[in-house]
């Protein structure tokens, strides 16, 4: 119940300050502060830190800019940065930290603002940043590491299981958007989160989720289809 409480006074109050537009940006900082208040990255406290205010600056820029760039242009910031976000933050497969950086992102894009209230936006993730920078650094100073961010980079190798597994990652999520782009469908951000949510770091686990997931995304649609038909437009946002 206190979690629920929390979560409803975060978005509640990013909307408030920084208007309905930018609750999103409430979202995004309450995912951050849930998953980082117990998953560290396996470094030292202080190079985490460095990798979450480089995080925060992805998801402040990367959003924005790709949202500025036709679908080509579009893709390759997207691969730039979100693969950027593959390497900071989810080089240890097990925490699943990739479902909330990637999600983070994919959020922003899609509920992309500008003008005004992109300058709020701003304000919001730097008070959000500086936030979980206070929540990992109580949560994980007594951690000691000897592995280093330097470390995290050494360790990206084409040949491992867990780099062909993040670049997958990558590509998959860009080219389910470009397509989606280039086909002009709507809110293509869930299309990404739709494509991630299937490419986990594990390959059973990915063959399980797609073949439950398929059946279950066709009937879905028929179910959407049908409510859409027969119920009155004034409850379709409810739909």
């Amino acid at each position: 119940y206190l979690v629920v409480a929390f979560c409803f006074a975060v978005v509640t109050a990013f909307s408030l300050l920084f208007g309905s537009a930018n609750s999103i940006a409430g979202v995004v900082v309450l995912l951050a502060l849930l998953v980082l208040r117990q998953a560290d990255f396996g470094i030292r406290t202080s190079h985490g830190l460095i990798c979450i205010g480089l995080i925060f600056g992805v998801l402040i820029a990367g959003p924005r800019l790709s949202n500025m760039l036709p679908p080509g242009y579009a893709f390759l910031a997207n691969c730039i940065f979100i693969m950027i976000l593959m390497v900071l933050g989810c080089h240890n497969a097990v925490m699943f930290n990739h479902s909330t950086l990637l999600l983070c992102y994919l959020l922003l894009y899609g509920y992309d603002v500008t003008g005004d209230l992109y300058i709020q936006r701003l304000i919001a993730m730097g008070i959000g940043a500086a936030a979980t920078l206070i929540v990992y650094y109580r949560n994980h100073r007594k951690k000691v590491y000897k592995r280093s961010l330097g470390d995290i980079f050494k360790e990206f190798d084409i040949h491992s299981l867990r780099t062909k597994w993040q670049i997958t990652m990558v590509f998959g999520v860009t080219t389910a958007m470009l397509i989606a782009g280039l086909l002009h469908a709507p809110r293509r951000m869930w299309i990404g989160i739709a494509a991630m949510s299937i490419l986990v770091p594990f390959h059973e686990d990915a063959k399980k989720r797609a073949k439950s997931r398929v059946p279950g995304n066709i009937v879905g649609c028929f179910i959407f289809l049908a409510l859409y038909y027969l119920l009155p437009p004034s409850i379709y946002n409810y739909v």
